[in-house]
């Protein structure tokens, strides 16, 4: 088997591991399934001569309409719908006469019907944004690939505000997010519906087939904690790249662990924390080497992105 094809296997383990169902539709699709998906088709799409269905007139140019019509007839689940499709779309050019044929990652998420349980705040754990998000940077880790870069991002059919564009390396690989309240009413999804859609082909090239030995480093770590103040719009992603960049090769990680907006933050502010680890390969750090990577990274927030520190 071709690279592709073992590294597309791969891929499909991680998602059943995650606890989805693969599903397998049609590559053929009509112009009102694509309009009822709420997508825009900038070229058109390859029309059959003959098609046997008005249901089926063309080729595909996205895995979305078929997610979106596989989680309507399985809402009625009493349980999560947790489903994903690796298929073939088909992506006319003007001037050639074969479309481009794509392979893409598509994965689709309801939430269960709220059930009473007397013990339900404690136990209860409907589907949410982030665990589509964990789901794809489980399958990108699982593959190999670069850690990705999430940015907000509006595209149909995701909700304003709640989709975001993923890429690696500068390059566009897809989009993720909730759909849009409209979208969801046509489906008669009464639920909160999640989707993702991976251009498997290009996230391919980002892939190293040749796994990577790191030692494990022995030498004790030090914590530290910075939390800012900063304009709503600054993501945490620029917050974080931006310490990771001041801080400089001591920094061994970042994690944000808390954002918080309201009294006595001004509206249109945000506080983020960040829990940083330093260490060195080769010694124990000192207080005044961490310091100075703490001072940096204080300095660069609030130049590059207005930040102020909180106490």
């Amino acid at each position: 088997r071709s690279l592709s094809q073992r590294l597309e296997e791969n891929a499909r383990g991680v998602l059943l591991r995650c606890g989805l169902n693969e599903i397998v539709t049609y590559s053929l699709e009509n112009a009102a399934s694509v309009a009822r998906a709420g997508l825009e088709e900038s070229t058109p799409p390859v029309v059959l001569r003959n098609p046997l269905s008005d249901d089926y007139t063309q080729l595909r140019t996205s895995l979305v309409p078929s997610l979106l019509e596989t989680l309507k007839t399985n809402a009625g689940a009493n349980s999560d719908v947790r489903i994903f499709e690796i298929g073939k779309v088909y992506l006319p050019h003007t001037g050639k006469a074969q479309p481009d044929e794509k392979q893409q990652i598509g994965i689709a998420l309801l939430a269960s019907p709220s059930q009473a349980h007397w013990q339900k705040d404690k136990f209860s754990s409907p589907l949410d944004f982030f665990d589509l998000k964990g789901i794809v940077e489980r399958v990108l880790s699982g593959l190999g690939a670069p850690s990705p870069v999430f940015r907000t991002a509006q595209n149909a059919p995701f909700h304003p505000g709640r989709g975001a564009a993923l890429s690696i390396d500068g390059e566009d690989l897809g989009m993720l997010g909730e759909v849009h309240p409209d979208i969801a009413e046509r489906y008669e999804l009464r639920r909160r519906a999640y989707l993702a859609v991976i251009d498997f082909e290009s996230l391919v090239r980002h892939i190293s087939i040749v796994p990577q030995y790191s030692s494990v480093n022995r030498q004790p770590h030090s914590d530290r904690d910075i939390a800012v103040v900063v304009p709503e719009k600054v993501s945490a992603a620029a917050l974080e790249n931006t310490v990771r960049g001041a801080a400089g090769v001591l920094l061994e990680s970042s994690r944000v662990f808390d954002v918080y907006q309201g009294a006595p933050i001004e509206p249109g502010f945000k506080s983020v924390a960040i829990a940083l680890r330093f260490r060195a390969k080769d010694r124990t750090l000192g207080e005044d080497e961490i310091e100075a990577a703490m001072q940096s990274a204080r300095e660069a927030v609030a130049r590059d992105l207005g930040a102020q520190l909180r106490a």
